[in-house]
């Protein structure tokens, strides 16, 4: 869980490292957009819970998990649907 390695470094990355991980978010996301899911639960709060890694390699992958409030959205709508919690 990216939760699990951002604590074992003791909660500090370097501007390299965490540029990095941002971007690798940004293109899951982005990824998901383009195939028509909007996750619908991604709060700045929860996001480190929210990716987990493909491996135990501290540079694998991330994949997005948690899709329970998720939502179809079609080209060229939009997603009106506000959550709150």
């Amino acid at each position: 869980m990216l939760f699990s390695l951002v604590f074992s470094r003791g909660g500090r990355y370097s501007e390299e490292d965490a540029k990095a991980m941002v971007i690798q978010i940004q293109s899951v996301i982005a990824f998901c957009h383009l195939q028509g899911v909007v996750h619908c639960d991604l709060k700045p709060e929860e996001q480190l819970r929210h990716f987990l890694f493909t491996t135990r390699d501290e540079n694998a992958q991330m994949k997005l998990i948690d899709f329970g409030l998720s939502n179809f959205v079609k080209p060229g709508e939009h997603c009106l649907v506000a959550w709150s919690s």
